[in-house]
Parts: C-alpha cells; sequence; structure tokens
C-alpha cells in the first residue's frame, strides 16, 4: 500500500494508523511544493485492511500551517 501527498510549506504532520496500530508520523513539510510524494507500507498480510490518516495537531516548526492531504492510495493485490 502506498500513501501518495502532498509536500508544501503549509504542510504539517500526518498520523498514520493501519489496522488499529500507530505507524508513525509523516512530515509534509516542504519549503518548495512537491507533488505526489508516496510512503509505502507494507508486510501487511493478506485481507482486507483498515487505513487512516488525521492531522497530528504537529507541524516542522518552518511550516506556515497544519495541512495534511491524501492525494492517492496504492493498493497491490
Amino acid at each position: 500500500m502506498d500513501y501518495c501527498y502532498t509536500k508544501a510549506y503549509n504542510r504539517g504532520k500526518a498520523a498514520i494508523t493501519i489496522d488499529g496500530v500507530h505507524r508513525g508520523f509523516l512530515d509534509l513539510y516542504s519549503p518548495t511544493t512537491q507533488w505526489q510524494v508516496c510512503t509505502a507500507y507494507s508486510n501487511l498480510g493478506s485481507g482486507a485492511h483498515t487505513f487512516h490518516v488525521s492531522v497530528s495537531g504537529m507541524k516542522n516548526s518552518q511550516s506556515s500551517d497544519y495541512y495534511v492531504d491524501v492525494d492517492k492510495l496504492i493498493i497491490y493485490p
């Protein structure tokens, strides 16, 4: 599974949970806009999975805001 997002000057940190297990925070801040940046999550096993991304309320000190987005999810069989 790949989670794809935009990195930009006004992005915060996304909290990632898969199947109820916290998988960490992703810092979506970048001084320049970067489109379709992807982070891969593997070894999930077969069957259905639940993916949750949320605004953590945290941000890089250089970021101007807390925005978190989802450009796309790529699910591999």
